[in-house]
């Protein structure tokens, strides 16, 4: 089980993510071709960590979305990969769970996304980009409006774990909820 202490050392990594997420985005935006899928056993077995957003609200890039920006729920959650020869089984969040599949490149990066259902006359979408190595894994999960290059931005960390390890309960559920608002310019 993950401790407080635990956490804090999570956290940390967590804002280095965000920094170097800040600098560009180190991780995959397109899931890996089938010809550089790992077939390794490098990355095998259980990562459990916790995701957590970066900020809470941000400005679209859209043209559709001149003068707004998205607002993103609070949540600090699970995630979990299983890893097999290059293929992945994600988890992301306890209730509702988010369950993708990716397949890794021999250097640990991975990238997937779905469809996460719809939320008021928009379809949601939400993707997961990160690295395995021989310590950690780390990435990102996003979700947002369908078609739009920006929206709600998380980081996650985990570590390899024997499968014994449970879960850290959940202080907030991790959840692709949003709302827009309007971004006023002053003189």
């Amino acid at each position: 089980m993950y401790t407080t202490k635990g956490f804090k050392g999570v956290a940390l990594a967590m804002g280095g993510v965000m920094l170097a997420g800040c600098a560009g985005n180190q991780y995959l935006d397109a899931p890996v071709p089938p010809e550089s899928v790992s077939r390794s056993t490098t990355f095998d077995g259980r990562w459990n960590g916790i995701v957590g957003p970066l900020y809470r609200w941000r400005t679209l890039n859209s043209a559709h979305a001149v003068g707004k920006a998205i607002v993103c729920d609070d949540y600090k959650d699970n995630i979990s990969l299983d890893v097999a020869q290059g293929n992945i089984s994600i988890r992301v969040g306890s209730d509702p769970v988010y369950e993708l599949t990716a397949q890794a490149d021999e250097n640990g990066y991975f990238y997937q996304s779905m469809p996460a259902g719809r939320q008021g006359l928009k379809s949601t979408a939400i993707w997961v980009t990160g690295q395995l190595s021989a310590a950690e894994a780390q990435g990102q999960v996003g979700f947002g409006p369908t078609g739009y290059s920006r929206g709600c931005l998380g980081a996650f960390v985990a570590s390899r774990s024997d499968g014994n390890l449970l879960p850290e309960p959940v202080e907030n559920p991790f959840t692709t909820d949003y709302y827009f608002i309007d971004v006023i310019e002053r003189d």
